[in-house]
């Protein structure tokens, strides 16, 4: 009984890692962005994410150094800005899928 106890145990915890997952991002910019001189590095992101295709709200997250962050696997996003792009008088988008690791980031001038 204890066996089954633990095996059961085992497959839960198991599960649940699998679902937290998480995907690595890299960020570049577009070879036809306009603009590319805000950061990548160390930006803070803001994302409209969907979970499994479903709208599931606006996050924000941080780079690194690398222009790296980790988002889990189950959620597609868009790139809707990046903070501090205002004084460059820009907005900046980008697109991200759990197929496609490296994203384009587009700024233009508004």
């Amino acid at each position: 009984m204890k066996l089954v106890h633990l095996l059961a145990g085992a497959s839960i915890l198991l599960l649940a890692s699998i679902a937290q997952a998480k995907e690595m991002y890299t960020l570049e910019y577009a070879n036809n962005s306009p603009i590319k001189s805000i950061p990548l590095q160390n930006a803070t992101l803001v994302l409209e994410v969907y979970n499994y295709d479903y709208p599931d709200g606006y996050r924000r997250i941080k780079t690194n150094a690398n222009k790296t962050f980790f988002l889990r696997n189950s959620e597609d996003f868009e790139i809707v800005g990046i903070i501090g792009e205002k004084k460059h008088n820009a907005r900046c988008s980008g697109y991200g899928t759990t197929s496609n690791q490296t994203i384009k980031i587009r700024c233009e001038k508004f």
